[in-house]
């Protein structure tokens, strides 16, 4: 299982301006150098409990990494459906809903499926609303 660091490196790169063209932007979760060197780790025969110390991660999220490398399913890049919208995005959504703009229509022209649309416009309604009764998290 052993993977070459420099074709790795390369391909997550190339993953990452991809994603960031979509217009995603990769969460706070662990880095693709500390994925990387997780897989390095591992195809050295370190286990996950040793990886997690060496790595200061999780070792809940080292198991999880271990038992995907074991079966060959570990992928040093982080997956698309983990990256988030920024919030120009949801505008965006939220903008054409108000003007008319079907769900299909909204997510050809954004890419963003129609569930998380519809998603992103209700809890903006639910947002205004609770700000129009004058109502916060702390109330009743």
């Amino acid at each position: 299982m052993k993977t070459s660091y420099t074709k790795t490196k390369r391909a997550a790169e190339e993953s990452l301006r991809a994603r960031e063209k979509e217009g995603r932007i990769r969460p706070a979760f662990a880095s693709d150098e500390k994925r990387l060197a997780a897989l390095e780790l591992f195809d050295l025969g370190l286990g996950y409990v040793r990886a997690s110390r060496i790595l200061n991660l999780s070792a809940n999220t080292l198991r999880d990494w271990h038992a995907k490398w074991k079966t060959g399913e570990f992928k040093v890049q982080l997956s698309v459906n983990q990256y988030r919208y920024g919030e120009d995005v949801k505008s965006r959504v939220r903008a054409m809903r108000r003007r008319g703009a079907t769900w299909r229509e909204i997510e050809e022209a954004t890419g963003v499926s129609i569930t998380t649309c519809r998603t992103w416009v209700l809890q903006n309604q639910n947002t205004k609303s609770i700000r129009a009764k004058g109502l916060s998290d702390d109330d009743p």
